[in-house]
């Protein structure tokens, strides 16, 4: 009998879903359709927790990208923390290293702005 996984331990399931709406999300965001392209990942982020943390972290980083352009600032400094809190390993740190140079930028982006947290 094997164990049930914990609670930090990724669903395959999740993972391809969250993906999928990771991908709609972008299309939706090439159609200029933001508050849309939200509402979508806000569910899917909801719906899929156990994603992977890669997964979930890119997610969360179109969220602060669309908070952003919906001039939900406030809002978008605290996506962009929440993102900040997933654990990376080293390899996912240097495959994400586009990703989290873009989270370095919002911060700057937010602190300009002065909703630095």
């Amino acid at each position: 009998m094997t164990p049930p996984p914990s609670a930090e331990s990724p669903s395959p399931a999740a993972s391809a879903a969250l993906r999928a709406a990771l991908a709609e999300a972008v299309a939706l965001e090439a159609r200029r359709a933001h508050a849309e392209a939200a509402r979508f990942l806000d569910e899917a982020g909801t719906a899929h927790p156990k994603a992977q943390a890669p997964l979930r972290f890119q997610a969360l980083l179109l969220r602060t990208d669309l908070a952003i352009s919906l001039n939900e600032l406030v809002e978008g400094r605290g996506i962009l923390a929440e993102a900040r809190q997933i654990r990376l390993t080293a390899e996912e740190r240097e495959a994400l290293a586009a990703d989290l140079a873009r989270a370095e930028d919002l911060e700057a982006f937010f602190t300009h702005r002065g909703c630095a947290g």
